[in-house]
């Protein structure tokens, strides 16, 4: 299973890598790039995400997505009983 791995270098930007781990050691995968500023960062996050997707067909099970109006939260489910 591919990782996007954000890592300090030595100056003010970040290294973005696509990563896995085999036998309990980090393989790097793909470089994708470094960016000094917070929008850079997000791009080059969004980029290893498009890689990774397209590389494996692996979905992320936590996507950052607002619910929708038809979904239903459990704070606003009522347990009442439970049937055995």
């Amino acid at each position: 299973m591919l990782h996007v791995r954000v890592i300090k270098t030595k100056g003010d930007s970040k290294s973005v890598q696509v990563c896995h781990y085999r036998k309990g050691k980090r393989v790097i995968f793909k470089h994708i790039g470094s960016g000094s500023t917070e929008q850079q960062i997000t791009i080059l996050l969004e980029m290893a995400k498009v890689f990774i997707a397209d590389h494996t067909k692996q979905i992320y099970l936590f996507d950052e997505q607002q619910p929708n109006e038809q979904d239903v939260l459990l704070s606003q489910c009522t347990y009442t009983k439970v049937n055995n």
